[in-house]
């Protein structure tokens, strides 16, 4: 249920939608996936998972009948480096980096709003670039970064 949400939370934010390339949440959810990449090689995509050797889900009992949940959800977003900052390291960091500080801004403002999961911290890490051939380039042509999103109820 946790991964759902943080996937609906994800595809309804327009910060992501811009950096994905797509105009709707369903087509937004579909670029998501769990676990694994499809074998295809189509670019943007998201793998998302909870983390089994870390806090992916955690449930307190505090009142009889009453729990306190907390997890955190977990997302790669991956893409190809866009054409205009192939060749620049720094432009395509940059380019990404303003990307997901949108996507984070996004984040704090639907934080809590009812219908979403509750968010009480975000962090980022990456981006970084690579390659699936690397006698192609050098620089990679892969661009991925990390987030991690912890909730609770």
């Amino acid at each position: 249920m946790a991964e759902e949400a943080g996937v609906d939370l994800l595809a309804n934010l327009a910060a992501f939608r811009t950096w994905a390339g797509v105009e709707t949440v369903e087509a937004a959810k579909a670029l998501c996936h769990n676990d694994e990449m499809p074998s295809s090689q189509e670019r943007p995509r998201v793998l998302y998972y909870m983390d089994p050797d870390g806090p992916g889900f955690e449930t307190d009992r505090i009142a009889e009948f009453q729990w306190d949940q907390r997890g955190v959800f977990r997302a790669i977003l991956e893409r190809d480096v866009p054409e205009a900052h192939a060749s620049s390291v720094e432009d395509a960091e940059r380019d990404m980096k303003n990307h997901l500080g949108a996507i984070v801004d996004e984040l704090y403002e639907l934080a809590g709003e009812s219908g979403y999961m509750n968010v009480v911290r975000v962090r980022v890490w990456g981006p970084w670039r690579f390659s699936t051939d690397y006698e192609e380039t050098a620089l990679g042509q892969i661009q991925a970064a990390g987030l991690e999103i912890y909730w609770e109820s």
